[in-house]
């Protein structure tokens, strides 16, 4: 037995399921349909949106379809292939052509919104986001920038500390040294990894969850490594006579450990500080290049720390000279402060100072390397569709 002409025809075959059987001879009744949205569209991580209608209805598939009568997108109908159970019973099989439970009875149509449930795939997409960022291109550009900045950081600066003459080095060379040297690294690589070279402000950065995990460890690995070469290139081309300790951080004599990593963390911590405002994009006054601030801080720290511990300010910079000369006495110190210093600068500026506005789980989202989450705009109402119905 056909359907009425009220039906379209293309939504036949899976219509059938939802008229009343014949034998209940139920008269014309007009019903309006539930607007497609009781359940939650497709997104990013469940391109296939929610698994049950709001109101208890088995979902039929293919709500995003186009319907006779100009339903796009968004529509109110979840038909689009025929059920063979419901033409059975329909057909006079079964148990007298009932729907079965949960389909609306008496010529009542309730249209749900199917799908497999929502988080199924999101679930999967959040732990493959960790590979797809080792697997990105800008990943290891951003790792080989560290790389390069490191070794040219460690280079520089280690070289501008060298005792070419006799007598002491320059306080305000070596510290001119460092500072220029973070400025140019910063502006020339800052697009690229952000210029840290420094495993301390990459450490400050993860812990403001302005960083991934994947990310941190390999910048740390690719500036350790980036320092070493640096420093055994420097003393490769530097004469033996003026080598010396190349630039190796040692106490002063009056100076204990403890004295000495209180001093490097309250020097690590004002320059993570520094580097944390010059690059907050919340800032209506940042200043437009944020490598000249960056270096006068680390140039700053240079001028008062040298007297005490060498001024360290970065793990990687101490590292390298004291492998390369074999010299690790109090090395634990330049690993200690530093990185101390970096939470603490941290802390201070993205919890007290400027906090921003995330919850825990956009933390760890970024922790994890996945995108920040987009609101989607909300979506107009559609029109209800007024569906009419006959016993066949």
């Amino acid at each position: 037995m056909g359907l009425p002409q009220s039906v379209p025809k293309a939504l036949e075959g899976g219509w059938r399921c939802l008229g009343a059987a014949p034998s209940m001879g139920v008269p014309q009744t007009t019903q309006r349909a539930p607007v497609c949205g009781s359940q939650p569209h497709p997104t990013p991580g469940n391109p296939r949106g929610g698994g049950h209608s709001s109101g208890g209805v088995p979902a039929i598939r293919g709500c995003h379809r186009a319907v006779p009568g100009g339903l796009v997108g968004g529509s109110l109908l979840r038909v689009t292939r025929p059920l063979p159970w419901a033409a059975k019973r329909l057909r006079g099989g079964g148990r007298g052509g009932i729907p079965p439970p949960g389909l609306a009875r008496g010529g009542l149509i309730k249209v749900g919104t199917g799908g497999p449930r929502g988080g199924e795939r999101g679930r999967g997409g959040q732990r493959g986001q960790a590979m797809r960022e080792l697997r990105s291109s800008s990943f290891w550009r951003a790792v080989l920038a560290e790389f390069l900045g490191s070794f040219l950081y460690a280079l520089l600066g280690l070289g501008a500390s060298l005792r070419w003459a006799p007598g002491p080095p320059s306080v305000v060379g070596s510290a001119l040294a460092f500072g220029l040297a973070q400025a140019t690294l910063v502006q020339a690589l800052g697009h690229v990894s952000g210029g840290h070279v420094n495993p301390a402000i990459t450490l400050a950065f993860m812990l403001a969850s302005q960083l991934s995990v994947a990310r941190t460890v390999g910048y740390l690995l690719a500036q350790v490594l980036g320092a070493l070469a640096g420093a055994g290139v420097l003393y490769g081309v530097t004469p033996g006579p003026v080598r010396g300790t190349l630039g190796l951080n040692a106490l002063h004599p009056g100076v204990g450990p403890g004295q000495g990593t209180v001093v490097e963390v309250l020097l690590t911590a004002q320059f993570v500080l520094c580097v944390f405002a010059s690059f907050d994009d919340r800032h209506d006054g940042r200043p437009g290049m944020a490598a000249v601030p960056v270096g006068f801080s680390l140039a700053l720290g240079h001028l008062f720390g040298i007297h005490y511990t060498g001024a360290g300010m970065n793990p990687a910079r101490s590292f390298a000279p004291a492998v390369i000369t074999r010299d690790f006495t109090n090395h634990w110190v330049y690993w200690a402060g530093p990185l101390l210093g970096a939470a603490l600068g941290a802390v201070l500026y993205e919890f007290a100072l400027c906090p921003r506005p995330r919850s825990l789980a956009e933390r760890l989202a970024a922790l994890k390397g996945e995108p920040p989450a987009v609101t989607p705009p909300p979506e107009p109402p559609a029109e209800p569709l007024e569906l009419k119905t006959q016993g066949l």
